[in-house]
């Protein structure tokens, strides 16, 4: 009966040391992880900054696009207007 508490023991030691370096390991990693999406964070906030001057003018580029899709809009309504008016004379 002593042989079986002895192993039982050091099976459990072994499951220990094999639940340690599992979690040892998984630190490493989430290290590593924590290190690259810093990287990421810092990259990002330069692109930010750098592209930051560039927001106004996106949003003049906007305001025109949508101007001119307005006029354009309103050119293809009087367009099938004229259109229609022209087909019920013929």
């Amino acid at each position: 009966m002593a042989i079986l508490a002895w192993l039982s023991v050091a099976y459990a030691a072994t499951l220990l040391l094999a639940l340690a370096i599992a979690l040892v390991t998984m630190l490493g990693l989430m290290r590593e992880i924590d290190v690259a999406l810093q990287d990421v964070h810092r990259a990002r906030r330069s692109i930010a900054a750098h592209t930051a001057p560039l927001d106004g003018q996106i949003r003049a580029v906007t305001e025109a696009t949508a101007s001119a899709a307005a006029g354009l809009s309103t050119a293809a309504a009087a367009f099938d207007r004229a259109q229609a008016a022209h087909e019920e004379r013929t």
